[in-house]
């Protein structure tokens, strides 16, 4: 493997990793968003 191709790969781990980040953190908002509507549904907030 080229020194290029090791660039390469490191930079595709790197966004890969901070995708996985900004996946992660949206998926715990949309978590937090359905538990807030099954409460106010639960006591009627509308």
């Amino acid at each position: 493997m080229t020194s290029e191709q090791k660039q390469t790969l490191k930079e595709f781990d790197r966004r890969q990793e901070k995708l996985e980040q900004q996946l992660k953190a949206l998926l715990e908002r949309r978590r937090e968003y359905v538990n807030t509507n099954q409460l106010n549904e639960k006591v009627g907030v509308k």
